[in-house]
């Protein structure tokens, strides 16, 4: 099973990343449905095959659920636009 986690010191120590995702799921994320956006305190965002799209606007640190029901999400892209 692989768990969403990350390393801010070197792969020395990992932490989960699960705040917000549901506890008892399964969930599949395709390597192309991952995107990042390039603001201060990076937003990523995933999207699974069963059509659920999470955001996290802290590096990951929690989730959001940002759309549901949606077709199976095989890639994504992001893009900051200025309003």
């Amino acid at each position: 099973m692989r768990v969403l986690a990350a390393t801010r010191k070197g792969g020395n120590s990992w932490q989960r990343l699960t705040q917000g995702l549901p506890e008892h799921a399964h969930l599949v994320v395709y390597r192309e449905a991952m995107a990042t956006d390039n603001l201060d305190a990076a937003g990523i965002y995933i999207g699974t095959s069963t059509g659920q799209l999470f955001y996290s606007r802290d590096a990951g640190d929690s989730w959001e659920l940002m759309a549901d029901y949606l077709p199976q999400i095989g890639s994504l892209e992001a893009a900051v636009t200025e309003s």
